[in-house]
């Protein structure tokens, strides 16, 4: 999924995404591959004043990924060739509050 960061000045494509704090704010983080614990950390991609509001963010990006799921009529030949065919483009703008 395509996320355009809090303050507008990034747009990554994600593979998931986690709950975590920064500086005593609830933060969004995007990971693109096979992030392990103990590399880098992932990018933030929002930051929160509290944990619930964070969790609510959280909410609406699965919301949306389900929302752009299609049902499909056939069984996909593998999951990967599900993604790339069911999945619509689109783009997740991360709230500023």
């Amino acid at each position: 999924m395509w996320i355009r960061s809090q303050d507008k000045m990034t747009l990554k494509e994600c593979d998931e995404f986690s709950l975590g704090t920064s500086n005593g704010k609830a933060c969004i983080y995007g990971v693109k591959g096979n992030w392990e614990s103990g590399e880098s950390i992932p990018p933030i991609l929002g930051e929160y004043e509290t944990k619930e509001r964070a969790l609510e963010i959280l909410d609406k990006m699965q919301n949306q990924i389900t929302s752009i799921c299609r049902v499909s009529n056939r069984e996909p030949d593998s999951y990967e060739g599900w993604l790339r065919t069911e999945y619509l483009d689109v783009c997740f703008e991360m709230p500023e509050k």
